[in-house]
């Protein structure tokens, strides 16, 4: 005699409850995504904020050595528009009351990199200059905005040919 049928405690079409599915495994790796990609561009924004306020510091620094030079030679130097050191590293050709070094180094690019670099133009009657030039639109906004509370109504901010310029005026006194 046979007895009642007994049911089969794994039945064939009865999924297993232990794993996940390709949609939820599919799901949370596109989360995954999204969550990196926004982190990512925190970061960069983060970064690009930190490449401004050491601009800025630098732009301080060179500016306090253009001041001291000042000070010692009663004007500030006198140079043509360019990159390069102005007499603020190594005593310029000529000078006689020099009492340098007023920076340890003229930094050959500005944080931000990719061929940028700080210029100073000083000429008698005209404002002199310092700058931060060759940035990208991105890298112009970022430094303009640090460098605003810093320096005030001293500083601004131009574009030529989609090449920008932060520009800090240092004064008008020449021998």
């Amino acid at each position: 005699m046979a007895g009642p049928a007994v049911s089969s405690p794994n039945r064939v079409g009865r999924r297993d409850q232990s794993g996940f599915t390709l949609i939820e495994l599919t799901i949370v790796t596109a989360l995954i995504g999204i969550l990196a990609t926004l982190g990512m561009l925190v970061a960069q924004g983060l970064i690009q904020r930190a490449r401004a306020g050491a601009t800025v510091t630098q732009l301080a620094f060179i500016r306090t050595g253009l001041l001291n030079y000042a000070t010692n030679c009663e004007g500030l130097p006198l140079t043509g528009a360019g990159s390069g050191d102005p007499g603020l590293v190594k005593r310029p050709t000529g000078s006689t009351c020099w009492n340098g070094p007023y920076l340890v180094r003229w930094p050959a690019t500005t944080p931000f990199g990719k061929g940028t670099s700080f210029q100073y133009q000083g000429q008698k009657g005209t404002m002199a200059v310092l700058r931060a030039v060759s940035l990208t639109a991105s890298d112009a906004t970022a430094l303009g905005a640090a460098v605003a509370p810093a320096f005030g109504g001293q500083a601004t901010l131009t574009s030529s040919k989609a090449v920008w310029t932060v520009s800090v005026n240092v004064g008008n006194f020449y021998k």
